[in-house]
């Protein structure tokens, strides 16, 4: 926010320009949400979120998992593969197959700052 001035869109572009895959989706209403109004700071609400490491986690962005790269691919080649394989993957079978492949490989990802939950999964899977 302090290199774009404290302006939403321009933080919207710096951010979108840096991280497309993880802000191709996010919009200058949304930022402008979290700012105190007239103001160069963050809401109190949006502090608390921060102090809690709820800011982002609790949106199921698909990003929680980009510490391991190795990992997304994997569970998008899974879906994808049954997928092609003419199986419907609905967000239940969606979030076993994910919660499956990092409990094997990296269960080090489950944390109490993330559980896998349903919109997640929604969110990841239309990310993929």
């Amino acid at each position: 926010m302090k290199r774009a001035g404290w302006s939403s869109a321009g933080a919207v572009k710096i951010l979108q320009l840096e991280r497309p895959e993880f802000y191709s989706k996010i919009y200058r209403g949304t930022i402008h949400k979290w700012k105190k109004e007239g103001e160069n700071d963050w809401s109190e609400e949006t502090k608390a979120k921060i102090m809690n490491r709820h800011a982002l986690i609790g949106t199921g962005r698909a990003g929680a998992l980009a510490k391991f790269p190795a990992l997304v691919t994997e569970i998008k080649t899974a879906l994808q593969d049954l997928r092609t394989a003419g199986l419907v993957v609905n967000i239940t079978i969606a979030r076993l197959i994910i919660l499956g492949l990092i409990q094997e490989h990296y269960p080090e990802a489950l944390t109490r700052h993330f559980c896998c939950t349903k919109t997640y999964v929604r969110i990841f899977d239309c990310t993929t």
